[in-house]
């Protein structure tokens, strides 16, 4: 495993987490755990991988970012949920299953081979940059999103019109889109174009609208069904609220879905 020391500047922040399209079970706290919180059982002699560090902007080769980014999103769960329900019962088994989201070919954030092939633009140095200000803040207990921190690093190259297999390999943000069994890159998704629920909408952070159109995200206190409803990613009880250390790194264990949600 990757051991990263200390790096002092945060560049980066970016709103709350979406819980894989489903609400909160109830008002979280947000409470961050305190690291030196003996109930909390995390930053021991026993369990240094608990223990916030500070980070370089070291470069990340294109094989090894589910592993940076795992690690830094693992340390957060412990320290950072107050959800004892939603927190792995060992860093490792969090790794494990993190991992395992993290390397999906349809929902995880990790391209190697399409990056070899030239199918994907990657900078090793942005990577490194976006991991350094993203681990940090994490160790804060601040609030943010890791997928889309992720996706940001990456460049599709295929043109509009052609054929694809997912949505990072397509030019200029555009999208990968299923259209009678073959797939082509289009343009990203505008306010009013025609959706049928919030993945055909989310690219351009916009969300599918009661009317099955693109739409802007809610403001805060709006009803809501899901996270992504929401400026704020965080839809709790039926409304959007601010995000909080809880929506951002707790974790449904057991439930599937993406990575770092």
């Amino acid at each position: 495993m990757r051991h990263l020391i200390l790096f002092a500047s945060i560049t980066l922040a970016l709103p709350g987490c979406d819980g894989g399209g489903s609400t909160d079970a109830g008002v979280d706290s947000g409470r961050a755990r305190d690291a030196g919180d003996e109930d909390a059982g995390r930053c021991t002699e026993f369990t240094p991988e608990y223990c916030p560090v500070v980070y370089p902007m070291t470069p990340i080769p294109a094989s090894e970012v589910c592993e940076a980014f795992v690690d830094a999103f693992c340390r957060a769960n412990g320290l950072c949920c107050s959800d004892d329900t939603r927190v792995y019962r060992t860093f490792e088994a969090c790794r494990i299953d993190q991992m395992a989201r993290c390397e999906d070919d349809l929902i995880g954030f990790e391209f190697p081979e399409r990056i070899s092939s030239g199918i994907v633009g990657y900078n090793q140095g942005a990577a490194g940059g976006q991991f350094s200000s993203l681990a940090t803040m994490g160790d804060m207990c601040v609030p943010i999103r890791y997928g889309d921190a992720i996706m940001s690093i990456y460049r599709g190259t295929i043109a509009r019109g052609a054929e694809c297999t997912h949505t990072v390999e397509c030019a200029e943000q555009g999208v990968c889109f299923d259209a009678g069994g073959i797939s082509t890159c289009i343009g990203a998704p505008q306010r009013t174009d025609p959706c049928d629920g919030n993945d055909n909408c989310a690219h351009s952070g916009l969300r599918c609208n009661g009317s099955m159109g693109c739409d802007f995200r809610l403001p805060l206190e709006s009803a809501c069904v899901e996270n992504r409803d929401c400026e704020s990613y965080n839809c709790r009880m039926g409304f959007c609220f601010d995000p909080t250390p809880d929506s951002t790194y707790c974790v449904d264990i057991g439930v599937p879905g993406p990575a770092f949600e």
